[in-house]
C-alpha cells in the first residue's frame, strides 16, 4: 500500500471514529432525554392521583341538613337546607339565598370562625390562592352541630347563621333542596318603603 493509499485509510478511519463517538454522544444524550420524559410521565400521573383523591368517590357522599337563619331579624325567621356533599359552597349560597328570595348578584364569603373578613373563610372572589368557595362541602370536615356563616353582600352586610343539624351517608347525590321555610325576609326593605309611600 502506497503513501497515498494509507494517508486516505486513515483520514476514512478517523473519520469514522468522530462518527462512532457521535454517536454515542448522541446515544447519552438520546437517553438523558428519555429519562427525563419518564420522570415528567411520573409526575404527572402522581399529580393526577393526587387530584382524583381530593375528589369524593359516589359511595362517600355525606348529605347535609343546615339550618339557617338571619342575624338580627330574630329567630322566627329561618330555613332548613339540604344538600349533598359534593356540591359546593357556591350551591349552598346559592340555595340559601334562593330560600330567602333574595337577587344572587353580590359578592360573599362563608366564615367557619364567625367572623367576617377572618382569615379562616371561603371568599367567592378569593385573591391569588386564598380558599376558595368552590370548595367541596364534604371537604370542609363539618360536624354535626357546628355552626358557621354565611356574609353575604359586602354592602349591606347580611349575616347568615348556618347550624350543621344532621350528616347522614348517601350513595347518590341530590340536588339542593328547602326543607322547611318559616317566616319572610326583605332584602332591600328601604326600597319597599318608598314604593308604599308613592
Amino acid at each position: 500500500m502506497n503513501k497515498q493509499s494509507q494517508s486516505k485509510l486513515n483520514a476514512v478511519f478517523n473519520q469514522l471514529q468522530v462518527v462512532r463517538k457521535a454517536q454515542n454522544q448522541a446515544r447519552l444524550e438520546l437517553e438523558k432525554l428519555e429519562d427525563l420524559v419518564r420522570e415528567i410521565n411520573q409526575t404527572m400521573k402522581e399529580e393526577d392521583t393526587s387530584h382524583q383523591s381530593e375528589r369524593m368517590p359516589l359511595s362517600s357522599f355525606n348529605e347535609y341538613e343546615f339550618k339557617v337563619y338571619p342575624i338580627g331579624k330574630g329567630r322566627q325567621v329561618y330555613r332548613h337546607i339540604a344538600i349533598s356533599g359534593d356540591h359546593t359552597l357556591d350551591d349552598l349560597c346559592e340555595i340559601i339565598i334562593e330560600s330567602f328570595n333574595f337577587i344572587d348578584e353580590h359578592l360573599y364569603e362563608f366564615c367557619m370562625d364567625n367572623r367576617i373578613y377572618s382569615r379562616n373563610s371561603y371568599q367567592s372572589n378569593p385573591e391569588s390562592d386564598g380558599p376558595s368557595t368552590r370548595i367541596q362541602i364534604d371537604r370542609l370536615g363539618l360536624c354535626q352541630g357546628q355552626k358557621f356563616l354565611l356574609h353575604y353582600d359586602f354592602g349591606d352586610d347580611w349575616r347568615f347563621a348556618i347550624t350543621v343539624l344532621k350528616i347522614t351517608k348517601s350513595t347518590h347525590s341530590v340536588e339542593p333542596d328547602i326543607l322547611k321555610s318559616v317566616g319572610y325576609l326583605v332584602q332591600y326593605p328601604d326600597y319597599e318603603d318608598e314604593w308604599d309611600e308613592e
